[in-house]
């Protein structure tokens, strides 16, 4: 096998829908939990923007990685206010842990929408790792997190020799979700 189809491989595996559903997955295991909402959240946070990109890519309107600006703005809008809907009406019931999650990557996916919009092409999958990664750390442990940011340097090792984005984007996609996440940690606790 070619390096360039591990990468290839990598990129596909561990895609930007691919974090959310291994954070609930793992929160649900480390905590447990509401499994009705557990599946709730996979499928709005996952599931919903896949098959939104796969039916786009199914009629040509992109390709697989959402190279279009005007395909990834749409589809990081959708991302956003589905995720920021269903996550205010978990902390509107109390789910704080899967609250979280959903907040996190609405604000992220937001960040990715601004920044892509008005200043540079930033690196979803990196970004998108990294949430997962500072969620984990968060409600999951250190060994989790620190799991967690193994997986994101691999993501951005393959995301950089598959030439789909430069060192400043992956590094924009890797500090800029950070603090996005601890604040919504932070509102997550205080209300």
């Amino acid at each position: 096998m070619h390096m360039e189809s591990v990468y290839t491989w990598v990129s596909r595996v561990l895609n930007p829908y691919a974090f959310p559903f291994i954070s609930f997955i793992v929160i649900e295991v480390v905590h447990g939990g509401n499994l009705a909402l557990l599946i709730l959240g996979v499928i709005i946070s996952s599931f919903l923007p896949a098959i939104i990109h796969l039916r786009w890519m199914r009629e040509g309107r992109t390709n697989e990685y959402v190279s279009e600006i005007k395909c990834r703005i749409k589809l990081s809008i959708i991302v956003c206010l589905s995720d920021l809907v269903f996550g205010l009406a978990l902390l509107a019931v109390r789910e704080r842990m899967f609250a979280l999650v959903l907040l996190s990557y609405s604000a992220t996916t937001f960040l990715i929408f601004v920044f892509t919009r008005f200043i540079d092409k930033m690196s979803v999958h990196v970004s998108s790792s990294v949430t997962a990664t500072a969620i984990l750390f968060a409600l999951a442990g250190y060994v989790a997190g620190l799991i967690m940011l193994a997986v994101t340097f691999v993501v951005a090792v393959s995301r950089y020799c598959l030439q789909a984005h430069t060192i400043a984007q992956l590094i924009e996609g890797f500090v800029l979700p950070i603090p996005l996440v601890y604040i919504v940690n932070l509102i997550v606790l205080s209300v």
